[in-house]
């Protein structure tokens, strides 16, 4: 399944960079050369690999790159995890406030994959040498079947999901250079790691819960963080129905049993060595430490 949904969108870059350009309906400027868009996608997938600064695209001209073309990036970049072995383990929405969507220009969130790799075993995440890194408290859900086809606004989020987490999610900030949309789309939404807390039956909680449950997260005694669990889009069952319809989109798959990251709830806060409590209501709590870096 994971081969399958990368056969016609790997074709296009692998056939050049021009077949992509057709692709998605654009002429591009004359200082847009295909070499750079390739050099890009190239350093975009050795970045991952080395776990490395997240390179930026320079973009010169008139006319920008759409996202559309960010995001056959990112499907080489899955392609090039799920070919070394790694699994594709769910998938996770960025920018999902007004004021992130007006920084970076664009009129509604971002969608990156979740791999297996990333997710901690233990909630302890090991700082590396030289990355910039945030904390966000979220929500997770777990998808109660495989996904085929789109969902409608009005879908109960109980044909769609059967669990919620809480959860917190690691991004990477250590880019290269001042990030567009584009370079955050590219280099999946900038995911480094996430825990994923105890699940609870959906059956189990209200509408009201996912809506105005506080949420916070504290490091040594200092607030770092409040919100409110339905912070994210026009709520979470918004959240998640956008989510995977934009997964779908995108030629991905998501399949029962994985997991759905539907936003930060609240404030990104710069990870630093601390020991968190993560609260969020009637969904419980979790902790989480972010230890320094270890030897090179």
């Amino acid at each position: 399944m994971v081969a399958t949904m990368y056969k016609y969108h790997s074709s296009l870059i692998r056939n050049g960079i021009c077949t992509l350009l057709i692709s998605v309906g654009i002429a591009f400027a004359a200082s847009v050369q295909a070499a750079t868009i390739q050099d890009y996608q190239a350093a975009v997938i050795a970045a991952d690999k080395e776990q490395g600064p997240l390179p930026v695209m320079d973009q010169e001209g008139e006319i920008l790159l759409p996202l559309s073309a960010a995001y056959l990036i990112q499907q080489e970049l899955i392609r090039s995890r799920t070919d070394a072995g790694a699994v594709v383990a769910g998938f996770k929405a960025g920018l999902t406030t007004t004021q992130a969507q007006k920084k970076f220009g664009v009129d509604g969130p971002l969608v990156g994959v979740l791999m297996q790799g990333a997710k901690l075993e233990d909630p302890i995440y090991r700082l590396r040498p030289g990355h910039k890194t945030v904390v966000e408290q979220e929500l997770a859900f777990r998808l109660k079947g495989d996904v085929l086809n789109s969902f409608g606004p009005q879908t109960p989020l109980s044909d769609i999901v059967d669990a919620v987490a809480p959860a917190i999610e690691v991004a990477g900030l250590g880019f290269t250079a001042k990030p567009s949309a584009f370079d955050i789309a590219a280099n999946n939404v900038a995911n480094r790691a996430y825990w994923v807390g105890e699940w609870r039956p959906l059956i189990d909680v209200t509408r009201k819960a996912l809506t105005d449950t506080p949420v916070s997260l504290v490091c040594q005694n200092t607030s770092v963080n409040t919100s409110t669990a339905g912070a994210t889009l026009d709520g979470q069952r918004s959240a998640i129905i956008w989510l995977l319809n934009a997964a779908l989109r995108q030629g991905y798959a998501p399949s029962k049993g994985q997991v759905l990251l539907t936003g930060s709830l609240g404030d990104m806060v710069p990870a630093k060595p601390c020991n968190y409590t993560a609260t969020y209501g009637e969904f419980g709590s979790t902790p989480f430490s972010v230890v320094g870096a270890g030897p090179n």
